[in-house]
C-alpha cells in the first residue's frame, strides 16, 4: 500500500516503481510489472481487489479523507492485511508465501 497524491498515471506509476524498487529482487524476474485496470461492472474480474477493499474498509471506512490519514497507519494497515491468514493460501498469510520462494 502506497498513499498516492492522486489517481492519475503518473501517481500510478512512481507508485509501481517505488514497490518495485522495494520488491524487485523477490517478485519480478525478467519483466516488469504490468498494470490492468478492472472494468467496473465486470466482477469476475474484480475479486481479489475487492476483498483487499474491504479489509481495508476495516480501517479506514468509504468516504474518509485520505490527506489525514498517515503513512504510518496505512503500513499498519498493510502489515495487518498482508499477515492474515487466507483459505485461497491453505491459511497461510500473503507474507509467508512470500518468505518461502
Amino acid at each position: 500500500m502506497i498513499k498516492i497524491k492522486g489517481k492519475n498515471t503518473e501517481y500510478v506509476v512512481k507508485a509501481f516503481n517505488s514497490l518495485e524498487r522495494k520488491y524487485g529482487k523477490i517478485v519480478y524476474k525478467k519483466e516488469r510489472t504490468q498494470i490492468y485496470y478492472a472494468h467496473p461492472y465486470c466482477l469476475g474480474k474484480r475479486g481479489s481487489n475487492d476483498n483487499n477493499n474491504r479489509m481495508t474498509r476495516r480501517w479506514i471506512p468509504k468516504g474518509t479523507l485520505i490527506d489525514n490519514i498517515s503513512k504510518e497507519f496505512i503500513k499498519q494497515i498493510e502489515d495487518w492485511i498482508n499477515n492474515y491468514p487466507r483459505a485461497m493460501f491453505e491459511y497461510k498469510s500473503s507474507n509467508e508465501l512470500l518468505l518461502n520462494i
